[in-house]
């Protein structure tokens, strides 16, 4: 008996260790493809992406209130960041869940994924989940896209591993993969070169 609930303790200690590492994003509309990457440890998130405009940081906060934004664009004069709360953020269109169902699961490098969908009055996503216990959902308040509504509807708490959505405006489909790392605390902090600025939303 003793050594049982030594394995289960063991058990206990070895699932309860959150992920930490890079997501790798892969997205391609229109035939362009276009590489973004979520930086998560437990529930801390940043979104990167470098793009021939620039290169943009989000900061997602642990409890899902407030995203901070971060541009470095020629496009701008000056390096900065905005802060927006949950309760602040007006969308221009919110999105009118119309259906949600699981759907034929897809085998994907060696994994058999679950597929979800959801349709929605601006387009329609398709979500086929991975094994990996990494947590993308809370997001669907900052960002206006079928997909994150899609993980917060379904409540998934767990890795998409391939994301085919058509909107009214486009299509496109996303391939993520998981890489276990340890991260440089700074990825989660604003650029000490960065000043705020100041952003009202109306």
């Amino acid at each position: 008996m003793k050594h049982i609930l030594i394995i289960f303790s063991l058990f206990l200690t070895f699932t309860s260790v959150a992920f930490e590492g890079i997501i790798h994003c892969t997205k391609i509309q229109d035939g362009v493809t276009t590489r973004f990457h979520f930086f998560v440890r437990g529930n801390q998130i940043a979104i990167v992406s470098d793009t021939p405009e620039g290169n943009y940081k989000i900061l997602v906060s642990s409890n899902r209130q407030e995203v901070k934004i971060c541009m470095d664009s020629p496009l701008f004069e000056e390096k900065g960041y905005y802060s927006i709360l949950k309760d602040e953020v007006e969308k221009n269109q919110i999105p009118k869940i119309q259906r949600q169902t699981k759907t034929d699961a897809l085998m994907i490098d060696g994994f058999n994924c679950e597929g979800y969908t959801l349709v929605s009055d601006i387009g329609t996503a398709i979500a086929y989940i991975g094994p990996e216990n990494i947590n993308l959902s809370g997001l669907s308040a900052f960002f206006n896209d079928p997909l994150y509504e899609l993980l917060d509807a379904f409540q998934i708490e767990k890795l998409p591993r391939k994301i085919v959505v058509n909107k009214t405006t486009g299509s496109y489909t996303i391939d993520l993969t998981a890489e276990e790392t340890r991260l440089d605390p700074s990825i989660f902090e604003v650029p000490q070169e960065m000043k705020q600025f100041q952003v009202t939303l109306e």
